[in-house]
């Protein structure tokens, strides 16, 4: 026991190692493996006890006939489910996925994801991308006067059922303040389609620089109040991408939204870079297929996801 847990102590560094570095996703050596509770055995074996304990328990049954035995109520915080960090990466994911589909259409050229696949850095993609899908969760989360943030038509993310995780903590806090100040901002329905273009394409770091971008407003007030939030969101995601695995999954998206824009004929890719990311592409589908059904609990609770 004590050397199977060694070995699995070693297992969990070696992928984290693995993450930091952008190595190959796992470890060499072996993961420990949880048994599941088998139901039907315990629950056969509370029946075989309370048979043979029944002779016992009648004489006291008889001594305590009118004594009432009250249960344990559950407290508030008990009934609430709390989320699961990955449901929360999940989200974040599909939501670059589903937007990246529409945005290869116009605002990400063919150009800025060949460069972000070979070489890893594009700010459009990386950055911007991301802080768009949680643009969106923040406006709509704002129009429905919620209390939290919702993610989705039937997931609503409050102080209460947010993961219990350090890095989670300080993500929340910043982007209910975030939340509040666009729901005093009062955004208008042409603000909001402005809004998301100028987060993709300009620099956001004055209010000058929004005179020849076609926003409705010219309270340079409020122009200033966004282009912050903007910057904020930006720093939050740049942090974000520092989490283990992040970036890897990240550059996965991509390699899948630039082989499937190339079918669709949206964009007109190099050959190298093509045939590069297709074997890169199969390779990880194939080290991706256990990991698949073990994610696919976390997506029913994650439909309908907010696009443009």
């Amino acid at each position: 026991m004590g050397l199977a847990y060694m070995i699995s102590a070693i297992a969990f560094f070696d992928e984290y190692t693995n993450d930091l570095l952008y190595l190959r996703e796992g470890s060499c050596l072996p993961r420990p493996k949880y048994r599941k509770a088998d139901t039907g055995k315990c629950e056969a074996g509370k029946e075989g006890y309370k048979v043979t304990a029944a002779p016992a328990e009648k004489q006291q049954n008889d001594h305590h006939k009118h004594r009432r035995v009250l249960q344990r109520s559950k407290t508030f915080m008990q009934t609430i489910q709390c989320l699961r960090p990955v449901q929360i990466w999940d989200w974040l994911f599909r939501s670059c996925e589903l937007n990246g589909r529409i945005l290869v259409r116009g605002l990400i050229t063919d150009e800025e994801m060949e460069e972000y696949i070979t070489k890893g850095k594009c700010k459009k993609l990386s950055i911007k991308l991301p802080a768009w899908c949680i643009l969106q969760c923040l406006i709509r989360s704002a129009k429905s006067d919620s209390h939290g943030l919702l993610i989705s038509d039937n997931v609503e993310v409050t102080n209460f059922n947010w993961p219990k995780d350090k890095v989670f903590d300080w993500m929340l806090g910043p982007l209910l303040v975030i939340k509040e100040q666009m729901k005093k901002l009062e955004i208008t329905e042409e603000e909001e389609m402005c809004l998301r273009k100028l987060i993709m394409t300009n620099k956001n770091e004055k209010p000058s620089d929004w005179d020849d971008s076609g926003f409705p407003s010219d309270d340079n007030i409020k122009r200033g109040q966004l282009q912050a939030i903007i910057r904020r969101l930006q720093g939050i995601v740049a942090n974000m991408s520092r989490v283990p695995s992040f970036r890897r999954r990240f550059i996965n998206l991509v390699k899948a939204l630039y082989l499937e824009a190339i079918e669709e004929g949206a964009i007109d890719g190099l050959r190298d870079v093509e045939r590069k990311v297709k074997a890169d592409v199969a390779s990880t589908k194939i080290g991706d297929k256990d990991a698949a059904d073990v994610m696919s609990s976390s997506d029913d609770a994650l439909e309908n996801i907010d696009m443009v």
